[in-house]
């Protein structure tokens, strides 16, 4: 968790009742060798221990989409760098149609982005 993931959380808590967190379980993180840098675990605790954040669950699946069913939120939160995103695998193209079919609303943050990627290649030569 790096401080966009923060800011991150803090504006989507503002954009409804109660934050909900689901992390990528790190079978499915796909950032290359030796990632996720933080096992599930720890990210989740991580996450749990912010104010904002109202609950944490560790996704079973890969995508949103099975959670996205279980929990028919009224918001749906993503960062604004997949406000305009070439979605080449299709898996954030299938989250959205969720959303319709949930009759949920779709919202993005407008904070300062952050890569973790990056982060960890500047500072840590990852």
């Amino acid at each position: 968790m790096h401080p966009g993931h923060i800011k991150y959380f803090q504006a989507a808590k503002i954009m409804g009742d109660i934050l909900v967190v689901t992390v990528t379980p790190d079978k499915y993180v796909d950032k290359g060798p030796g990632r996720p840098a933080f096992g599930q675990v720890l990210r989740a605790e991580s996450i749990a221990a912010l104010e904002c954040v109202d609950y944490v669950s560790i996704n079973k699946w890969p995508t949103a989409e099975e959670t996205l069913r279980l929990l028919r939120p009224d918001i749906y939160v993503k960062g604004q760098e997949f406000e305009n995103l070439e979605d080449k695998t299709g898996k954030i193209q299938r989250e959205y149609e969720v959303i319709r079919a949930i009759g949920a609303e779709l919202k993005f943050t407008h904070e300062a982005v952050f890569s973790s990627t990056e982060l960890l290649k500047n500072h840590f030569e990852i």
